[in-house]
């Protein structure tokens, strides 16, 4: 039978409906639907998407503004830059979750902050890709939600901690400024800004009565992490994936001594 990514807009529909009916909230699944880029699927694909969403409740995610040319191709062909048109279209707001942002104007900025419009960084992906680097520490200023992400095998890394290092390093490296971002901010994209951009921040993201315990422990006990000074900058800065001896998920010992 012959394969192809182009579908009906109905049928994706039909297919995401279906997909959210079996899967969302089961076996830690949350759902959300991901309508890729504007260069990707029709003006109408993305209306019924919208519509969709918010007959779900659910969240909606785009590769909004990564690569810089996405923005002369919604302006040729909707008058708008790419982050104002996914607005004008419904697309922003609490449930809104833009990956990338990297090309953003100062204005669109203001469009997410004022619409509680969450972001994911993806700065590895986006520095490996040549995409250039997000203004986060602006973001971040603003008050915006900032989550981290890989952007999948783009990054060439699922290590959230080297996406943290990179996230911290590149702001400071193009501000020219070592207090772009610190790395309290850092953890909290990592952790509880990471459940907000999801939803689930009642949930997950910090360890509070009523959460559900998902905890890991590192070993500081290793040459590049003998403690010296604040413990939490060398976790961000030195740490990495593999520095991690138990894992519990929702009060489970998952891994124990790396088992």
């Amino acid at each position: 039978e012959y394969m192809t990514m182009i579908q009906s807009a109905d049928l994706l529909i039909q297919e995401a409906r279906k997909y959210h009916t079996n899967w969302h909230g089961k076996n830690r699944t949350t759902v959300a639907l991901g309508r890729g880029s504007t260069e990707d699927i029709s003006e109408e694909l993305m209306i019924k998407t919208v519509q969709l969403a918010k007959e779900l409740d659910i969240n909606v995610s785009t590769h909004v503004a990564g690569w810089i040319e996405i923005n002369s191709y919604t302006i040729r062909r909707f008058g708008e830059r790419d982050l104002e048109h996914f607005h004008s279209l419904g697309l922003t707001g609490p449930r809104g979750v833009m990956f990338h942002a990297v090309w953003l104007s100062d204005h669109e900025i203001d469009i997410i902050a004022k619409t509680n419009t969450k972001v994911v960084h993806c700065p590895v992906a986006n520095s490996y890709l040549g995409y250039g680097v997000a203004p986060i520490s602006q973001m971040l200023s603003r008050g915006i939600t900032v989550g981290l992400g890989t952007d999948g095998a783009a990054s060439y890394t699922y290590d959230m901690l080297e996406v943290g290092r990179v996230a911290g390093i590149l702001q400071k490296a193009t501000k020219l400024d070592a207090e772009a971002v610190s790395a309290e901010q850092i953890m909290e994209m990592l952790t509880i800004h990471g459940a907000k951009v999801l939803g689930l921040d009642n949930e997950i993201g910090s360890i509070e009565i009523g959460k559900k315990a998902d905890v890991i422990v590192v070993d500081y006990n290793a040459p590049h992490l003998l403690v010296g000074g604040r413990w939490l900058p060398k976790l961000i800065y030195s740490a990495r994936g593999s520095d991690i001896i138990h894992t519990i998920i929702e009060g489970q010992v998952v891994m124990e001594n790396r088992k």
